[in-house]
């Protein structure tokens, strides 16, 4: 299902959601006169995106940027179905790039980079923990933050037990997160928060505060 994000809050005027079914992430697509994607699910079988695009009417033509949080197969597995698209540029971390499949033109989104994301301009936060590659992406005009697997409404975190993980970067980068203005959480699973952002991703980091203290 897509929903306009833009009917819930103004600030989010030309962003559609993709919920995530199952074990697959959300996708976030974002309008302008070049459309850009933030993640892409796990693709097909059991979740092609491409039909949901084009049921939009979203011009495949009219994408070039897609964004990958990190390149776990929830996230990135949908990609695939973007190999033929040659127009098209895969923004991920450098830790990731190796993970793109092959003959996809790929750029590595490095901690600081701004990059052209439809109607907005995206800030790449490198925020490794839940893995290597982790990057959130931040909007300072509307106070927009797509937080990936990092952080998740309620107060939650992207879980630290899988390769790459790391409990003690994870802590550090939901601190430098609770640092910015957040006013819309964007997450890569679960429902956006909406005009609340920052309470949730301080809660988030309270917890994890408590389970890396729990682990030491």
């Amino acid at each position: 299902m897509i929903t306009d994000l833009g009917k819930t809050h103004p600030d989010l005027e030309g962003i559609l959601l993709i919920e995530g079914r199952g074990l697959t992430s959300n996708v976030y697509v974002i309008l302008g006169q070049r459309v850009a994607l933030v993640d892409t699910g796990s693709g097909p079988p059991d979740n092609p995106l491409l039909p949901q695009l084009e049921k939009r009417g979203i011009d495949m033509r009219k994408i070039n940027n897609v964004l990958i949080t990190h390149a776990h197969p929830d996230h990135a597995g949908g990609l695939i179905e973007f190999v033929s698209l040659h127009d098209m540029t895969i923004r991920v971390h450098p830790a990731g790039v190796d993970l793109v499949p092959p003959g996809m033109r790929v750029e590595p989104l490095r901690d600081g980079d701004s990059v052209s994301a439809g109607h907005l301009t995206l800030k790449a936060i490198y925020t490794p923990g839940h893995s290597s590659e982790s990057l959130c992406l931040y909007n300072p005009a509307y106070q927009i933050l797509f937080s990936g697997d990092t952080a998740f409404p309620g107060g939650s975190f992207g879980r630290t037990d899988l390769p790459t993980g790391d409990g003690g970067r994870l802590l550090e980068s939901l601190r430098r997160l609770s640092q910015l203005p957040v006013r819309h959480l964007l997450p890569g699973h679960e429902k956006p928060v909406v005009g609340e952002g920052l309470v949730h991703l301080r809660a988030s980091l309270r917890s994890a505060e408590a389970f890396v203290l729990d682990e030491v």
